[in-house]
């Protein structure tokens, strides 16, 4: 194909009588008429390059104007100075070749024409090709830690471990009890009868004994009442009257009754194989009790002091003033209610300030309040028990609690502390400054219903460990905070949001935005090291309406987008900088 490179212009009729020009400046094919119709519709192909079309509007040509008559010829005067050029004019139409004629002055540029209609817009472009990836950014700083998220449910449960080697043998047990007696085996039979012996030598003659009476009698007395006492003994067994009592029986060791003592006890003795009375601090200090066994079928509901077992748990309740407590379970706290309110049953709970009563430790609680007002630190469980104002109570800091009225959620929902009803509960998780404690879940859906408690406590941005608040109670809209080195912490940022100045000043680290008032003179703002304000960024504003200058400067050598300083004279001029360690930059 014919290939030809020329620079045209193209004038073609639109609609409504609009014209355009088309400037081509490539190298195209002699077809390249065919793409310039009435309607500019068809793309223009791309042949061997990128075929670059610009369409222009012009408006429509003016009438030439009447030539001027030439004006007599002047003196030749000295050559100026070579003035700045010019711009260019539009190209008038080619004359005849004139006699070439001494140089004149340059003319004034004439005045700009009037803008021509506006042609139809051309169609969009193809898209260029996908550019190269980008470098990666560099990673930003590590975030704050955020608060530590609730337990997780508890994992299933593992394969049971191999048996273990077995333990060293353990100390020989008491013995035991002395089992019956034995039946009588049966009678032998009898022997025959053997010879009759020699009769034996007489004996020496015997002493006449000497009868004493009140032995005899004593004797005797003492046998009777031996006898008397088998004999009840005896009666006392086969249900036919009688009595016996447990001293005197043949297996415990006998004891006058005035050495008995209260609380005394009787104990197997394995010395003399017998049971012997002991004291109970003595029973208790033998170590003789292995275990203590309870009635595993019982229903028997606990009372003060009692303890009992409760199949439901498969623990121990032990009763309490008003609560019940399941060992291994549960955990409590004994509070006093000093609040002018009774706490009831089931109300989330938080210590009250001074906090303690006297010297008794009992905590002095009040119903939570959550609105934020209050740190959560202080928060402490929930009421297991009804407690008047000034009375004792139980608080449940970890376990069930029981009797409340849970119709109102279903079974599985967490609760929190309510932000607008202190004591209360709700089961959308609140916003801060509110506390966001997941306190209880909820077991069963009754009006007798039961939570289950694990009271946990959140922690404001000022109680981390490794953030250092000075001013608590006092921070301003906009703080910030940022890691110091050299203290191995957080410390707060506070900035001067916005002042302003009206003579030289150095920038401190913490300004944030500077108005300049420069109506008695320039006013030069000198910046810190950009080392010192890495990834800060400043706001500087002129504010006068004078002719002077506000100049903001690196600090020494330091640029600011590659020079030494930056300046304006424009009333409502703004920039804003922003440094990198090294230098500082217009953003």
């Amino acid at each position: 194909m014919k290939m030809k490179s020329f620079k045209e212009k193209y004038e073609v009729e639109v609609q409504e009588e609009e014209f355009e020009t088309l400037d081509v400046d490539s190298t195209i094919s002699d077809d390249f008429d065919s793409i310039v119709g009435k309607s500019v519709s068809a793309p223009v192909q791309q042949v061997n390059e990128q075929v670059s079309v610009q369409i222009e509007r012009r408006g429509p040509a003016g009438l030439p104007g009447l030539p001027g008559i030439q004006g007599e010829r002047g003196f030749i005067g000295e050559q100026g100075p070579i003035g700045e050029q010019g711009p260019q004019g539009v190209q008038g139409e080619t004359g005849p070749q004139g006699e070439r004629g001494e140089r004149g002055e340059r003319g004034p540029k004439g005045d700009q024409g009037l803008q021509g209609l506006s042609g139809a817009p051309g169609r969009d472009g193809e898209p260029g090709p996908k550019g190269d990836k980008g470098d990666p950014g560099t990673q930003g700083p590590q975030g704050v830690a955020g608060p530590q998220g609730p337990a997780g449910q508890p994992g299933a449960k593992g394969p049971q471990g191999p048996k273990g080697d077995q333990g060293i043998q353990g100390k020989e047990g008491r013995q035991g009890k002395q089992g019956p007696k034995g039946a009588t085996g049966p009678k032998g039979d009898r022997g025959e009868k053997g010879d009759t012996g020699p009769p034996g030598p007489a004996g020496p003659a015997g002493i006449t004994p000497t009868i004493n009476e009140e032995a005899i009698r004593s004797n005797l007395e003492r046998k009777f009442n031996e006898y008397k006492t088998l004999v009840n003994r005896s009666l006392a067994s086969q249900g036919g009257g009688g009595s016996t009592r447990i001293l005197d029986n043949d297996d415990v060791v006998y004891s006058p009754i005035s050495s008995q003592t209260d609380n005394g006890v009787l104990a197997f003795s394995s010395g003399v194989s017998k049971f012997t009375s002991k004291t109970f601090p003595e029973f208790m200090s033998d170590g003789l009790i292995d275990y203590i066994t309870f009635d595993t079928t019982t229903t028997h509901a606990v009372t003060q002091g009692q303890m009992a077992w409760n199949a439901d748990e498969e623990t121990l309740d032990l009763g309490q003033n008003g609560a019940v407590l399941q060992l291994g379970q549960e955990i409590h706290y004994h509070v006093r209610n000093n609040s002018g309110v009774q706490i009831d049953n089931g109300d989330a709970v938080m210590v009250s300030d001074p906090g303690t009563l006297g010297a008794s430790g009992r905590l002095l609680v009040e119903k939570a309040v959550a609105d934020g007002s209050i740190p959560s630190k202080y928060f402490i469980g929930v009421a297991t028990e009804d407690i008047p104002d000034g009375e004792d109570g139980k608080v449940t800091h970890f376990g069930k609690v029981r009797g409340i009225y849970t119709s109102g959620w279903e079974e599985g929902d967490i609760l929190y502390p309510d932000p607008a009803t202190p004591g209360g509960w709700v089961t959308t998780e609140p916003d801060a400054p509110n506390w966001r404690l997941p306190v209880a879940f909820v077991l069963n859906k009754k009006n007798n219903g039961t939570i289950f408690v694990r009271a946990t406590n959140n922690y404001r941005l000022e109680d981390l460990e490794n953030i250092y608040i000075d001013h608590v109670g006092n921070l301003q809209e906009n703080d910030t905070i940022k890691w110091s080195a050299a203290n191995l912490r957080w410390e707060i940022d506070r900035h001067d949001h916005i002042r302003t100045v009206t003579s030289d000043e150095n920038v401190a680290l913490t300004d944030t935005t500077i108005l300049v008032d420069a109506t008695s003179g320039d006013v030069t703002l000198t910046l810190p090291t950009a080392s010192s304000a890495e990834s800060m960024i400043y706001n500087f504003k002129k504010i006068d309406a004078s002719a002077n200058q506000m100049i903001v400067d690196g600090n020494g050598s330091e640029t600011i987008d590659g020079a030494l300083n930056k300046s304006t004279t424009t009333q409502w001029e703004s920039f804003s900088i922003q440094s990198n360690g090294t230098a500082w930059y217009i953003i």
